[in-house]
């Protein structure tokens, strides 16, 4: 007979029946609170970030074919795009079919963006009911499990990962994490006992996962809870995390042994090592400049006290905090070396509490960020350490934790309270997924939450530099069609875009000058806006800045040449030109570099221009 320690104290809804209708109007009312707070993202666009690269510019999606749909599958493909997550990229091709739009919209797209806004509403639904089941199984009442899985659905947090298109890859593997986590559950409590399945628990499975795969779940939860997980990891590699989540449950709440609990997950976390080789190899870090093994933890500590911050005061949230490693190293305002104090204090709280539910929470929350805490070297700390999106998973223990302290205080006394948080939570979400209304209103948030981070200032340009090559063509277009009017003011506006481009690249280049991108965009905008001379001060600025940098952040010096020299050809220098595109072609024979110093040759001659000298 199962030996279980935490079993708190139960406050019946009544007779079966009467319970069953109660959790159908807390999945409801979790329907109604999604849509109420979240809704308004199908009226978004795609936005610039990522939108673009993995789904309304995605190849594989431009249009979806059955040869597109295998390429997903491939590791080695090189349109995966340094991700390999061939689940959510199926569901995004599925999608694809049935979004198709006759022309294309604002940013070019030929799908509608309101399908996948619409996936993604419908995929957090079903987590946030997924975490109810959960809850219940933790023998938590229905009422209290409710307001803990609201709280998972509603918290500004979780922004992010639903209003962002790209987000359903956290989303769908948080889903599918979760069920395999319920699943396990269902399985380890139902062992060695004939189990009769409520009508409730068939219809919420039929929902999520079909009628094909019901009756594999429901008859061998241990197998469908294995199979979850699985494809929660082809959703994800983040998805890793799990067995220890289970392992958690098991051991600190219900009182299992650990050495049985950790074999019955051996399977998993065989999937999860070869999930994490398979991730190794195709996300590559080099760009990433090395951190150190011990200023590591700091890190970690230091995301995780960002993490707990942002969870109680949930605002000023971006879509890139620019926390890099680099950035809290090198900062002496920085609270890197105490910030840890958080959540160790925290972690002792909890310990001496001996509340099992709330220790459970804790390690669950702290499980879930452990692949991104900075601990190990990930793609994204290119941009920041810490994302909303992350947290998604680790949500779960916020809603066994909320949903312990309403069941402790009673529903009756505490309900109220909680109402009122959920709605003060419910306004800022609603809010925040208005920042994602399209990539204007994106950015411009991000530089006004982080106006010292040099990254917003970049990729901000580099939006305004897109705007200025669309904007050229409609005047190209207009010019065709003989509407000198327009033409005019499209041009205008090209120009314009640019000049606003320039001023964010000088900005970057203030908060962060060893940034060499910075250079090429800044450069290439000058030249293009016929500010030639501040386009080779910079291109010489560049070159200067060369043996500062780490070996694989510098550029071809022959590139750098040849680029400068047809800076200075543009601007009729002719000496300089072909002095820099004799250097160029010293470093590095290029049939295209000699072409331009036989141009510059001619010029110089015709102009009775004397050369000047190589340098050595």
């Amino acid at each position: 007979m199962m030996h279980v320690v935490w079993a708190p104290k139960q406050r019946s809804a009544g007779p079966p029946l009467r319970q069953d209708r109660v959790l159908l109007v807390i999945r409801l009312l979790l329907l109604v609170l999604v849509l109420a707070v979240f809704g308004r993202i199908l009226g978004n666009e795609f936005v610039d970030w990522d939108d673009g690269g993995l789904i309304y510019a995605n190849p594989n999606l431009n249009p979806p074919t059955w040869s597109s749909l295998v390429r997903h599958w491939d590791p080695r493909d090189k349109t995966n795009i340094s991700l390999y997550d061939p689940l959510v990229f199926t569901v995004w091709w599925g999608l694809a079919c049935v979004s198709r739009l006759n022309y294309p919209d604002v940013v070019g797209a030929t799908l509608n963006p309101m399908v996948y806004h619409g996936a993604n509403l419908l995929v957090h639904w079903l987590s946030a009911c997924v975490v109810l089941e959960i809850l219940l199984q933790l023998r938590l009442s229905p009422w209290p499990a409710g307001i803990g899985a609201m709280l998972f659905a509603i918290h500004p947090l979780q922004t992010e990962a639903v209003a962002w298109a790209t987000g359903m890859k956290d989303l769908l593997s948080g889903l599918l994490a979760l069920a395999a986590i319920w699943r396990y559950l269902v399985a380890m409590q139902s062992q060695g006992r004939q189990r009769r399945w409520k009508w409730a628990e068939v219809t919420v499975l039929n929902v999520l996962f079909g009628a094909i795969l019901t009756p594999l779940l429901l008859t061998w939860n241990s197998l469908g809870a294995s199979v979850l997980y699985a494809l929660a990891l082809l959703s994800k590699p983040s998805a890793v995390v799990v067995p220890g989540m289970v392992w958690v449950l098991d051991v600190v709440i219900f009182g299992r042994s650990w050495k049985q609990s950790l074999l019955r997950v051996v399977p998993w976390l065989a999937l999860a090592v070869g999930a994490t080789v398979v991730a190794a190899m195709i996300q590559s870090t080099q760009m990433l400049k090395p951190v150190s093994l011990w200023h590591r933890p700091l890190i970690a500590a230091d995301a995780l006290t960002f993490y707990l911050y942002k969870l109680m005061v949930p605002i000023r949230l971006s879509c890139d905090y620019g926390r890099t490693p680099a950035a809290v190293l090198v900062d002496p305002l920085h609270p890197l070396y105490w910030s840890w104090l958080v959540p160790v204090a925290l972690a002792l709280v909890l310990w001496r509490s001996r509340n099992k539910i709330l220790i459970a929470a804790g390690l669950i929350f702290l499980m879930g960020l452990l692949p991104v805490l900075g601990l190990v070297t990930f793609v994204f700390q290119f941009f920041s350490t810490v994302a909303d999106r992350y947290v998604y998973l680790s949500m779960l223990g916020v809603a066994m934790a909320a949903a312990w302290a309403v069941q402790r205080g009673g529903a009756g006394r505490v309900g109220p309270v909680a109402a009122g948080v959920l709605m003060v939570l419910g306004a800022l979400s609603f809010a925040q997924a208005g920042m994602w209304k399209d990539t204007e209103t994106l950015y411009q948030r991000a530089v006004a939450t982080n106006p010292n981070n040099p990254n917003h200032l970049i990729v901000f340009g580099e939006y305004r530099g897109r705007q200025s090559d669309i904007a050229l063509r409609r005047s190209q277009q207009a010019a065709a069609q003989q509407d000198a009017r327009q033409a005019a003011a499209e041009a205008q506006l090209s120009r314009q875009y640019l000049l606003d481009a320039i001023d964010f690249y000088r900005q970057a280049n203030r908060l962060a000058p060893m940034i060499p991108e910075v250079y090429d965009l800044l450069s290439r905008d000058l030249i293009l806006t016929g500010q030639l001379d501040q386009a080779i001060a910079t291109l010489q600025e560049w070159i200067d800045l060369q043996p500062k940098l780490p070996e694989n952040r510098r550029t071809q010096p022959a590139v750098l040449r040849y680029t400068l020299g047809m800076a200075y050809f543009k601007a009729h220098r002719w000496a300089e030109a072909v002095r820099q595109l004799e250097l160029s072609l010293q470093l590095k024979n290029d049939p295209n570099v000699e072409q331009w110093l036989q141009q510059a040759r001619e010029k110089m001659r015709a102009s009775s221009q004397p050369a000047t000298a190589p340098s050595p």
